[in-house]
């Protein structure tokens, strides 16, 4: 990307891994921009810098699960590159600081010898931390979306997102939508389910883990203690949940994992959203409310996203399933 592009770059979130950029081409397309260091002797926000092998799992999830399609947001480009971090994505870093509370270093210190990868996606929309649901019947479609990607990435890929927190979920809302539903295929049968104008975008396969043909392809969380230590959210409580479910062996197939995810997922949803629909539209507040209680009650009676999809109420009401051709 050249200069001029980089002055339209403006950032918009980050993380211990590094910036995240937002960049508007001409013709109005919108892309997401995440810059990762890596091969470097220092540290990046107070954490040791990937390796190249390391970031070749990352690129090989993310490229695999953008070509199977469905709700994993769509990868436009990945590439390497060296340098010193450019001036202008510098003060990009400062105008963002200015206004908001960054909790990562300034990326200043680099050398002309640092390495790179750079990720361009297609625009997700807003993560379900921030996002405001207009209906119950979002909020459903939300968790009807999320589970049966996972349900398809498990039957396709031996998938495991690992790290599925309400941040890694992008809502973009569908004026008009090209369908009002959306159309999955698992375990040799299609469903489909009702768009309720919102798409969801699963993103960040860092700790992913999944099969691509005979290579296993995954994130030895063993080697950091420290994701297994944190407290004051429920999700701290997942990454522990998953550990004792792979009894720390993270190579192997533990499709629990997505299920625990979903089960963070809806109690997000229940305790911190509102739901300001009309009334008479359906599902109600309150139904949707009891709903996702009973769901989170049921979680722990599933061992895949696969059994989830097709056993429980909540999507057995929602979701159709279609004569295959």
């Amino acid at each position: 990307m050249d200069d001029e592009k980089m002055t339209s770059l403006v950032k918009i979130g980050e993380g211990v891994y590094g910036e995240v950029f937002k960049y508007e081409a001409e013709d109005g397309d919108v892309s997401i921009i995440k810059v990762v260091p890596m091969e470097g002797d220092c540290r990046v926000n107070d954490e040791p810098q990937k390796r190249f092998h390391e970031m070749k799992k990352e690129i090989l999830v993310t490229k695999t699960l953008s070509e199977l399609g469905y709700n994993f947001v769509t990868t436009k480009r990945v590439v390497c590159t060296q340098g010193k971090y450019p001036e202008i994505l510098l003060n990009k870093w400062d105008d963002y600081a200015t206004h908001k509370v960054s909790e990562n270093d300034r990326p200043d210190y680099f050398s002309t010898d640092q390495h790179y990868t750079v990720f361009e996606f297609s625009d997700g929309g807003e993560p379900l931390e921030s996002y405001k649901f207009g209906s119950a019947a979002e909020g459903l479609s939300c968790l009807l979306q999320t589970g049966w990607t996972l349900a398809v990435a498990e039957d396709a890929h031996q998938f495991e997102h690992r790290d599925l927190h309400w941040s890694n979920i992008l809502i973009s809302s569908q004026d008009n939508p090209p369908s009002q539903e959306y159309q999955f295929r698992s375990c040799g049968s299609k469903y489909s389910i009702s768009t309720a104008s919102i798409k969801v975008n699963i993103i960040d396969f860092t700790l992913s883990r999944m099969l691509k043909g005979e290579d296993v392809i995954f994130c030895d969380l063993s080697e950091d203690e420290t994701l297994f230590q944190g407290y004051g959210d429920y999700q701290f409580d997942v990454y522990r949940q998953m550990k004792a479910a792979t009894g720390n062996n993270w190579r192997m197939f533990h499709s629990v994992t997505n299920v625990y995810w979903m089960k963070y997922l809806a109690d997000k949803i229940l305790k911190t959203k509102t739901f300001p629909g009309k009334r008479g539209s359906k599902p109600s507040v309150t139904t949707f409310k009891k709903d996702l209680m009973n769901f989170c009650d049921r979680c722990s009676d599933y061992y895949s996203a696969i059994q989830m999809v097709l056993t429980d109420p909540l999507f057995t009401e929602y979701s159709t399933q279609h004569q295959s051709p």
